[in-house]
């Protein structure tokens, strides 16, 4: 049998296929070796080798960059399996929470407890207060309905503490009012306001001198003229005294000084109404000019005010003006007569004549003088507009200090807020106090009982009258020891009962016993319910809720939101792109799985209650239902 061998010269796997062991193979080319036999032509045997080495080259080739990408795709894969070395590029952890929404509610405080039906037939009124007895209105055997007026109590210190914690309502609510609108204001209204505040002062003031001019100008009139009736019944009086006595020589030469006089009187007042009719004639103009201005926009009201002010004025003087010169007339016109009968002599019905003009004149001397009340509402004017001028000036202050208060922060709007409702909390104790002083009958019935009269000084919880009824029954609460100091007489409860599963009953703590039960440390209140069908017995067994305390807008919170640290409460805040807050908050009283937040919290803002003690300042969470 003939075996294949390699050439000694060749490297192995050079012109054969080796794929398999030592099985030998046929060359698809033509025979190259046989044997030991060598090729017969060099030529030939060259052009076989090249093509041989080239086969090969191209295999090497092929498999070295197959190799090449098999490396490098298993080291990109481990390099992407194995996790960073310096932890920069960790993904932020987040948080999955439960969140819940702060409301502002009516928080309503209750008590619940258990007790019996009793049948108990009477009771005490009492009072919840110290105060002196100003009034009974029940005596014995009187028959009262509930709700009627029993006794009152000395109300004045209650009515002044009522007013004075309204004032500090009012003050504080002013203040919020205040700061909120300061929040608001921008420098231009800021300016705005104290160019307004200096136009009303300047206004303010030139009324005050109008008016002041005014005053100055009727007291001028009215003196005149008190002067002027004094000098005419004078006057009359002497000519009066001349008719029926006769006249004498220097008479007549001061009879005749008299005309020359009032003549002198009529020509200087024909000169004054000249003036004051110029006066008037230049107000007119200005107040027309100004009026044209005020229906454009250019001027303000004030200035328009003002004009008005100076022509009323000037009519005035007009007027008075007038007066002035028929007065004057007519002193000449009595002058010249009182010159003519001292030259003439007097006739009986002159005589007369001169005693109507005395009386006459004595009637227009009191009319004078009852002007005087002219001069008054001049000088209350006065003095009306020299408080408005306090008013502007205050105003004008204010304006300019709120220069440097264009915004107000939030911080002192809360802190405001705050006072106001501890001045709401003053005001309603206050008014709580004021309404104890009226003591009503609980229940309806008879007085059986009268133990206080009127001037007595009463003590909280003493007995003052006894009701003994017939159509109610009591609930005998049991109190627990802790809610003792929150239950008071006069408070509503309801009420139900098991044997009457499908009735709430509503009723009133009458009575509380001093004593309690050693064993369970609980106190009994005795809870007046109406039993009018008779459908309660005694020793059912009942149940009750005391409403204790209803405190209007207040933001609630669940209790699960309450993170405590360090001896102080929490409560993380989910923000819109939810990050998380922690904020410290002032809590207040809880009730039913919630409780109140004084501060740190406002209404609508979303809190966490699962999951916030995993959380840190600015954390990312998720919400999950």
């Amino acid at each position: 049998m003939r075996r294949w061998r390699t050439p000694p010269h060749e490297n192995n796997g050079m012109g054969c296929r080796r794929g398999r062991r030592d099985r030998p193979v046929r060359h698809p080319m033509p025979t190259i070796f046989e044997g030991e036999r060598q090729p017969t032509q060099s030529g030939e045997w060259d052009e076989r080798m090249k093509r041989t080495i080239s086969i090969f080259g191209i295999i090497i080739v092929l498999i070295f960059v197959g190799w090449l990408k098999l490396n490098g795709k298993d080291k990109n894969e481990v390099a992407a399996q194995s996790p960073p070395k310096n932890g920069k590029e960790k993904k932020e952890e987040v948080v999955p929470v439960r969140v819940a929404t702060a409301e502002l509610q009516t928080m309503a405080r209750t008590v619940d407890v258990t007790g019996t039906i009793t049948a108990r037939r009477e009771v005490s009124v009492a009072s919840e207060i110290t105060g002196k007895v100003v009034f009974v209105g029940a005596e014995e055997g009187d028959r009262v309905m509930t709700g009627q007026v029993l006794v009152r109590l000395d109300d004045r210190e209650a009515r002044s503490q009522v007013a004075r914690a309204e004032a500090a309502m009012a003050q504080a609510k002013f203040k919020v009012a205040g700061a909120e609108a300061s929040s608001k204001l921008t420098m231009e209204q800021v300016d705005s306001d104290v160019s307004a505040a200096e136009v009303a002062l300047q206004s303010a003031k030139s009324r005050v001198q109008e008016l002041e001019h005014a005053l100055k100008l009727t007291e001028e009139q009215v003196s005149h003229q008190i002067t002027q009736a004094e000098k005419e019944l004078e006057a009359a009086k002497e000519n009066l005294r001349l008719l029926q006595a006769g006249a004498r020589a220097q008479e007549i030469a001061q009879a005749a000084a008299a005309v020359d006089a009032a003549a002198a009187d009529i020509r200087q007042s024909e000169a004054n109404v000249q003036q004051a009719e110029a006066d008037e004639e230049q107000a007119q103009i200005e107040y027309n000019r100004v009026q044209e201005l005020f229906s454009r926009g250019f001027a303000p009201q004030q200035q328009v005010d003002t004009a008005k002010t100076r022509l009323t004025n000037a009519k005035a003087r007009v007027a008075a003006n007038k007066a002035r010169l028929e007065t004057v007339k007519t002193q000449l016109k009595q002058a010249q007569e009182r010159l003519s009968l001292l030259k003439e002599g007097a006739r009986p019905e002159e005589i007369a004549i001169a005693k109507a003009r005395a009386a006459a004149a004595e009637a227009a001397l009191s009319e004078a003088r009852a002007r005087r009340k002219q001069v008054d509402v001049r000088r209350q004017e006065l003095e009306s507009a020299r408080i408005d001028v306090r008013q502007q000036e205050e105003s004008l202050n204010s304006a300019k200090l709120n220069r440097g208060k264009a915004q107000v922060s939030q911080q002192e709007i809360a802190a405001l807020r705050s006072s106001v409702r501890q001045a709401e909390a003053e005001l309603n104790l206050a008014r709580q106090t004021l309404r104890h002083c009226t003591i009503t009958a609980p229940l309806p019935g008879l007085i059986s009982k009268r133990i206080v009269e009127p001037g007595e000084v009463i003590a909280p919880g003493a007995p003052l009258l006894k009701i003994v009824s017939s159509d109610v029954v009591f609930f005998a609460a049991e109190v627990p020891e802790r809610d003792i100091p929150n239950v008071h007489l006069g408070q509503s409860v309801e009420v139900e009962v098991d044997a009457l599963p499908n009735e709430k009953l509503r009723g009133t703590v009458v009575e509380m016993l001093p004593s309690t039960d050693l064993a369970s440390r609980r106190f009994i209140a005795n809870v007046a319910l109406p039993n009018r069908d008779g459908k309660l017995r005694e020793g059912m067994f009942a149940r009750g809720r005391i409403l204790v305390e209803r405190e209007a807008h207040v933001v609630l919170v669940p209790l699960d939101a309450v993170v405590r640290r360090e001896g102080k409460e929490f409560i993380a805040v989910v923000k819109p792109n939810n990050e998380v807050e922690i904020r410290p908050v002032k809590l207040g009283a809880s009730h039913e799985e919630k409780v109140v937040v004084l501060e740190g919290i406002t209404a609508g803002e979303v809190v966490v209650t699962a999951g916030a003690s995993q959380l840190k300042e600015k954390s990312k969470v998720e919400v999950v239902k």
